[in-house]
């Protein structure tokens, strides 16, 4: 039991960091550009967010309730990835420094989380011996986690690097990143709306 639950760990941790499907890399990177390291606990509660989507989500699909389409879901994980840059990109400075949008980022950060558990539900659904769904969900729910903790706290400390030590300005900073991240998640779009 203790070998399954360090494999899933290891499945979900690497899940995330798989540079060959960028979408989750992209979603965290967008996610995490507009907060400081003043900011921390809310980030954490994010990612949590995020990880209690994708759990859910991939436990509904292990019991066989939601037999999706893959085309729509990776249209949907897409789509959620412009919503977020684009977020950045049109708000001020003021509003994103203040952090006064929580509702927002939980929300999409939720939506997100339940979509992508989707995504990888047949596939945990498979690898999963019956009986033993408990142990592989939280053994690949704390792979991700911490896999997510990872990325955003890699773009927190470039943050706290760039803005409060180089003293990049901070719009122009998250307007560079967001607006590739854009760039590449309409090309997903495209993409993924061509594979309807």
């Amino acid at each position: 039991m203790i070998d399954k639950l360090f494999f899933f760990l290891k499945l979900g941790f690497n899940h995330v960091l798989d540079f060959t499907a960028l979408d989750h890399v992209l979603f965290l990177v967008v996610m995490a550009l507009p907060f400081s390291l003043k900011h921390w606990k809310d980030l954490i509660i994010i990612v949590s967010i995020f990880t209690i989507g994708h759990s859910v989500s991939m436990l509904v699909v292990y019991m066989g309730l939601y037999p999706h389409s893959m085309n729509w879901i990776e249209l949907m994980i897409s789509l959620s990835i412009v919503l977020v840059a684009t977020k950045n990109i049109f708000t001020n400075k003021k509003s994103t420094r203040t952090y006064d949008r929580k509702w927002f980022y939980w929300l999409v950060t939720l939506f997100f989380g339940l979509i992508h558990g989707f995504g990888f539900g047949s596939f945990f659904r498979q690898a999963s011996d019956q009986g033993e769904a408990f142990v592989t969900l939280v053994g690949f729910a704390f792979g991700v986690e911490v896999a997510q903790l990872m990325v955003v706290g890699i773009v927190v400390l470039l943050n706290y690097i760039l803005i409060q030590r180089i003293k990049v300005v901070e719009f122009f900073w998250l307007l560079f990143v967001s607006s590739i991240v854009l760039i590449e998640a309409t090309r997903m779009v495209i993409r993924n709306i061509m594979e309807l």
